[in-house]
């Protein structure tokens, strides 16, 4: 049949690879906006953040980090898989704060950071993929 063989966990691979991208994508159209505002993020109780410039910063360099890191993910580089991890997290810590603001941005920027939690720690990784 077919002359590629299937590795284990390499489906997976892929699925975080192409979830980082999307959520790579994300953080940094967020993150552009944030810079070109000049008014902070508000909801009905207050500002959620004041200085939106830095907040703006931080999000494009985390979307930036993980449009690298999908690079890494989608060559199957070992270090790939620990930097999805923690910059996933770290981006979902921050859309958690931020759906308030913005439900179905954060929610969406929610959904692919765990999706790519989940594809990097669902499947064992044999490090052959």
């Amino acid at each position: 049949m077919s002359a590629i063989p299937k590795v284990r966990g390499s489906g997976w691979m892929l699925f975080a690879g192409v979830m980082a991208l999307l959520s790579g994508g994300f953080n940094s159209l967020a993150g552009f906006a944030m810079l070109t505002k000049d008014e902070g993020y508000f909801n009905e109780n207050g500002a959620l953040y004041g200085n939106v410039h830095a907040v703006g910063s931080i999000v494009l360099v985390f979307g930036l980090a993980l449009l690298a890191t999908s690079f890494l993910l989608l060559t199957s580089n070992p270090a790939g898989r620990v930097l999805g991890i923690a910059l996933a997290a770290l981006s979902a810590l921050f859309w958690f704060t931020a759906i308030g603001t913005y439900p179905i941005w954060g929610a969406i920027a929610l959904i692919t950071d765990f999706a790519i939690i989940l594809g990097l720690t669902f499947h064992p990784y044999d490090g052959a993929a």
